[in-house]
């Protein structure tokens, strides 16, 4: 058991540090049962299959996101040919833009942070699920539905995503 706990650790760590660019998905890198990912250009693979995990499930100790999502009101991206991308600490250095996002599950979002600007997950139903390293560009597929936030882990700025089924 402790050998597939390190295992999932590692993923995580390849999804959030990173070249240029870092890609995760739900079943894949990003901390959700091994996968691969790929970092300025090159590639790695750790964890495998996992066992062939499709599907996301909550972690029990997962903390929810009511009072991060109270404030926000949410820019809708659940269409199909919707656009996904949040500006993190580029666009305006000092927020999210946009700073609160809905989507579906299943679906991709797109992070372009800014230098300084990595993106840490303070709540939601996956641990770990939503960060990005800072000056990279990083898909992220929400496989499991719930409001997902985050910040800037040196400014603190905030970002949320609701999740919708």
């Amino acid at each position: 058991m402790r050998k597939a706990l390190v295992g999932l650790f590692v993923v995580g760590a390849l999804c959030v540090v990173g070249g240029s660019s870092t890609s995760c998905s739900g079943g894949g890198a990003g901390g959700t049962g091994g996968g691969s990912a790929t970092a300025g250009g090159g590639s790695a693979t750790a964890g495998g299959s996992a066992g062939g995990m499709a599907t996301e499930t909550a972690d029990a100790d997962a903390g929810t996101c009511t009072a991060a999502m109270t404030a926000c009101t949410f820019v809708d991206a659940t269409a199909a040919d919707a656009g996904r991308t949040i500006e993190f600490g580029t666009t305006n250095p000092g927020a999210s833009v946009p700073e609160c996002l809905r989507v579906k599950v299943g679906q991709t979002v797109r992070f372009v942070t800014g230098a300084n600007h990595p993106v840490v997950q303070t709540c939601g139903p996956k641990n770990r699920k939503l960060a990005a390293p800072d000056s990279a560009t990083t898909n992220i597929t929400f496989g499991l539905a719930g409001d997902y936030a985050g910040v800037c882990g040196i400014h603190q700025f905030p970002t949320a995503i609701r999740v919708e089924p």
